[in-house]
């Protein structure tokens, strides 16, 4: 047990390093393995063996029907993402570092007005004066205001908010390449798979969060933003269990749900860096 837990760092570090493993696609109808997507001679796409259609009917589609499906959560979409277009890892993992930066903005936003709701007369003042009553909001041009940037501080707070922001994104993908490594275990290319199949499925995951973009633009009430953490979850769950397809027992993806929201929930415990859930 002691080994598989230094293993994870490592295991995580191979992924970054090497963004993608020479493993087979899939078909994202049957969930088998195939030899190739696109047939080389006529540049169309292969048909499975098995199934008898198109392997994978997201090469002779635009990159916008494609996102579409991984929004609504299309398994064959999230198929094509994990298994089929490897190489996206270090894109997702931008992103991903990007949505941790929104998300600290969303934190000290939410943890400001939580205070000036906190003492009613103040906030009710500073709303009537300022906002002609309104509810307040995330949107970035409300916060920026000159009478409410020195309560934001956003330049002696957001740092660090983003930083811990970060460390919480790094342990639950370190937590997720985890178990799906061990749930290889003993499989000679399956761990290697398993490094990149995992941790592209967290980091897609947390793109899910671009969705604080919309209370960034909107004048939509503060309490509405838990929304954005609902879509976070269902998210999580489709990408877990497309990422334990492959595998025998169906409670892998539970098991990888609950271990990554349970670091996640430690994490911001132990730090106090946010709320468990922002509203």
């Amino acid at each position: 047990m002691r080994m598989a837990v230094h293993f994870a760092p490592l295991c995580f570090c191979q992924v970054i390093v090497l963004g993608v493993r020479g493993s087979m696609p899939r078909c994202i109808e049957c969930n088998a393995l195939v030899r190739r997507i696109v047939q080389p001679e006529t540049e169309m796409v292969d048909k499975c063996v098995r199934c008898g259609r198109c392997c994978d009917k997201y090469y002779e589609f635009a990159d916008v029907q494609k996102w579409i499906d991984v929004v609504l959560l299309e398994r064959r979409a999230w198929t094509h993402v994990l298994y089929n277009q490897r190489g996206i890892f270090s894109s997702l993992f931008l992103a991903a570092v990007f949505c941790c930066l929104i998300e600290a903005y969303v934190v000290r936003t939410t943890c400001v007005y939580a205070e000036l709701r906190g003492g009613k007369d103040l906030f009710s003042a500073t709303q009537d004066s300022n906002w002609g009553g309104g509810e307040d909001s995330l949107q970035l041009v409300r916060n920026l205001r000159s009478e409410m940037l020195p309560r934001m501080m956003y330049p002696e707070t957001w740092p660090t908010l983003f930083l811990y922001a970060c460390l919480e994104y790094l342990l639950c993908l370190v937590s997720a390449v985890w178990l799906g490594v061990q749930s290889q275990r003993g499989v000679a290319p399956g761990q290697d798979d398993a490094m990149t199949t995992w941790a592209t499925s967290l980091s897609l995951t947390y793109t899910a969060k671009l969705g604080y973009l919309v209370f960034l633009v909107w004048r939509i009430p503060i309490p509405l933003v838990v929304v954005v953490d609902f879509v976070f979850l269902l998210w999580m769950v489709r990408g877990f269990r497309v990422a334990a397809s492959n595998h025998p027992s169906r409670l892998l993806a539970v098991a990888a749900v609950t271990v990554t929201l349970l670091s996640r929930v430690l994490f911001r415990h132990f730090t106090g860096w946010s709320p468990q859930l922002i509203f």
